[in-house]
């Protein structure tokens, strides 16, 4: 069986600071796998998710055996033997390569794949060229050594199953009216009564003042198409089958809602319109959405911000098309969100793309919840202590020694100690100086909100860094540091700053090592949601205790209050901050403890006028792992075999002062039906006592010698053998 992969194609990488949550392997001599002719490391096994795993890396060919410009890995699950034959493991995994000089890790972003009995290896088969990894400068392979990593993490699998048939759909009555001088009408009108299903309808009125039906806000999640992605995980908490699509349209069924299921301890509902957008209006589009149910029985202040995926199932290739996670909030005034344009419909109905066979398809969704407990901080001008300011003129600067030290000076009717300037003093640690990645989302942070009632009184004031008061996250103290006229160096800048310090580090052992994922947020009051930075991950040490964005948005922009982030000299900012535990297995691979193979060679001969031969015919000397080897066939057999079979043997020549452990295999070639008879010995040692090994009982002479078979054509046979030389030792 061949490993299974998840597509040629080059990695797409990202970096963050934190380790891997499960796995480390370093290797001290990397160059030496390819010299040694390694083609393919395994690592032992590590366990994530209440499974076993290995990984596998290809450091100079990809695992079909071609040579390739690329690294190569893989990840296994172990020990599969011991587990029932219908395990089905979903998990998202990623693969780590650490850089020695950032100090930070590349990664692949997080996939899902699915793990069976029958397909246990995914992977990457181009992760990073070899030339990248290889040049010095880039950090990766620095003195000859490099460390990659892994993360596994599991996808259960406890969706609710829905199956939709075309008995139990209830077709939709239709009936029409012709209304004449309808501008002469009076206040109502009323038609005759009407049959739907053996049952006299009451008489449907028509008034001036008639309300509508009752419909969910605009809920259009994004107006354009929907970008998808693939994978193998089926969705964790809904699942719905169509066994007759079509009949919704031929039906007039323009909207399906299904049965209620659980996620995040709500109730939930998955709607398909299938013909027509929720509008009403035709459209060349499948949507999607999804709505918060029985929110009756909720309290009016019900806020609900989860992250939604809607899934259609591929019946070719076994996977689901889905939609990426967005952080939707449901409210008792709008209870509904989803995708006006899923998929088009030429797509959908197409059964060449795998999604509607037989008239049957599959969707799903998947529904996280986002936690909600962040603290509240309000920042108001009269609690703000006005910085005071005092201005040195320090004369001779480069003639100064190792310090200098002005006058006591007093502020608030206080004298205060002396400041002393250093040449060793520390600055904040930084990120790049980098314009930050933004988006939108309807959830406020998890853990912490500040409200500037004045915010332009900051700059008049010459307050130029602001930090807040702690709050927690993690199981650690924070705090939120904003620049709103200048960067953390004192530097005048036209983008606002923000920070997040990790506080109290005093009271925490010096090997402190905290990684988090944190994002910075800021209130957009016009349209009532948050613009954010994308979840970074940094490294937080007792000598780095800081780390933000010099850039998180222009000035201009900030300003402006058409924009909504400042409105009346008001603004909102936030943090959010989750925690990665450090919990892997950390594996080193040493070239003393690795058993080095050397490179399998492969040899042919064409052996004419084979009827001629005489007792025993003698390939010429070859050399394999740095000894001296031969090969000798006897048409007719020599020993035991003597006049019945054709016998083979692998002889080492220069056997007097060492012993040899090899595998070795021998083939002759069938010429005409491609069906060769091989045959190998996995390990064997060549000793001074036993120079040769082979075959007594190769082939019998009247297989061989029988034109049907093909191994002799034209008084000619093909002798081919595969030779490896494990290991050696002087005797």
């Amino acid at each position: 069986m061949s490993l299974a992969q998840t597509g040629d194609e080059v990695a797409i990488l990202e970096t963050r600071e934190a380790s891997p949550s499960h796995f480390l392997v370093k290797f001290e001599s990397f160059s030496s796998l390819g010299k040694n002719g390694i083609h393919k490391y395994e690592t032992g096994e590590f366990s994530a998710g209440g499974y076993k795993w290995r990984l596998i890396i290809y450091p100079n060919e990809d695992k079909t055996g071609t040579d390739s410009n690329y690294l190569s890995m893989y990840l296994a699950i172990s020990d599969i033997t011991s587990l029932p034959a219908s395990l089905e493991v979903n998990a998202v995994f990623s693969f780590f390569l650490f850089n020695q000089i950032s100090c930070n890790y590349l990664y692949s972003l997080g996939r899902t794949c699915r793990f069976l009995p029958m397909k246990k290896v995914w992977g990457i088969s181009k992760f990073m060229s070899k030339k990248v990894m290889m040049d010095p400068s880039n950090g990766f392979l620095i003195d000859n050594n490099c460390v990659f990593g892994a993360e596994v993490f599991i996808v259960e699998k406890s969706a609710v199953f829905e199956c939709l048939l075309p008995k139990n759909v209830t077709n939709p009555y239709k009936r029409f009216w012709e209304i004449s001088n309808f501008f002469k009408l009076g206040d109502v009108l009323t038609p005759e009564q009407f049959v739907v299903g053996g049952h006299k309808m009451d008489k449907p009125t028509w008034g001036r003042e008639t309300m509508s039906l009752a419909q969910t806000a605009d809920v259009l999640l994004v107006p354009e198409v929907v970008i998808l992605e693939t994978r193998e995980a089926s969705p964790s908490h809904f699942l719905v089958k169509f066994e007759s699509f079509s009949s919704l349209g031929k039906n007039g069924i323009h909207k399906y809602e299904t049965g209620e299921f659980s996620a995040g301890g709500y109730k939930w509902r998955l709607i398909i319109y299938p013909n027509e957008g929720k509008t009403g209006i035709d459209c060349n589009y499948l949507s999607m959405y999804l709505a918060f149910s029985d929110i009756t029985s909720q309290p009016a202040s019900l806020e609900v911000n989860a992250v939604v995926s809607f899934f259609l199932f591929n019946q070719i290739s076994c996977n689901y098309l889905y939609s990426l996670g967005r952080t939707c909030r449901f409210l008792p005034m709008k209870q509904v969100w989803g995708i006006s344009k899923f998929m088009s419909k030429k797509v959908l109905m197409d059964p060449s793309n795998g999604f509607l066979i037989d008239n049957n398809c599959v969707f799903g969704a998947e529904v996280f919840i986002v936690e909600k407990s962040a603290v509240f901080e309000c920042l108001l001008p009269k609690n703000v202590t006005i910085p005071y300011k005092r201005f040195w003129e320090i004369s001779n600067f480069f003639k100064l020694g190792d310090v200098w030290t002005p006058d006591q000076f007093v502020v608030g009717g206080h004298k205060m100690d002396k400041p002393t300037w250093g040449r060793e003093t520390m600055s904040l640690a930084q990120t790049a100086d980098e314009v930050a990645k933004l988006e939108t989302r309807e959830a406020s942070p998890s853990h912490f909100l500040v409200k500037f009632e004045s915010f332009s009184s900051f700059g008049k004031n010459g307050i130029h860094k602001f930090e807040t008061g702690e709050f927690g996250a993690g199981g650690f103290k924070w705090r939120l540091i904003i620049y709103p006229n200048e960067d953390k160096t004192g530097i005048d800048s036209n983008y606002l700053s923000m920070y997040l310090a990790i506080s109290d580090t005093t009271s925490l052992p010096a090997s402190l090592e905290v990684n988090a994922v944190f994002s910075f947020f800021l209130f957009n009051q016009i349209s009532c949601n948050y613009l954010y930075s994308l979840g970074r991950t940094c490294r937080f040490l007792p000598m780095k205790q800081v780390w933000g964005i010099s850039k998180f948005m222009s000035m201009k922009l900030l300003m402006d209050p058409s924009n909504g982030f400042l409105i009346d000299n008001n603004c909102v900012f936030g943090a959010e901050v989750f925690i990665l535990e450090k919990s892997a297995v950390f594996e080193c691979l040493s070239p003393k403890n690795v058993t080095v193979p050397y490179k399998r060679v492969s040899l042919e001969w064409e052996i004419s006028n084979f009827s001629k031969l005489g007792d025993v015919w003698t390939s010429e000397q070859f050399v394999v792992g740095g000894h001296k080897w031969d090969v000798s066939v006897y048409p007719k057999g020599n020993k035991s075999g003597k006049g019945c079979y054709l016998e083979v043997y692998l002889h080492l020549i220069d056997s007097k002062s060492v012993k040899v452990k090899a595998c070795f295999s021998v083939c002759i070639k069938d010429q005409m039906n491609n069906k060769h008879d091989k045959k190998t010995v996995d390990s064997h040692w060549f000793t001074p006592t036993e120079v040769d090994w082979g075959w007594n009982s190769f082939i019998k002479l009247n297989t061989l010698e029988d034109p049907r078979n093909g191994f002799i054509i034209k008084d000619c046979c093909h002798l081919e053998i595969e030779l490896s030389v494990q290991e050696d030792e002087v005797v």
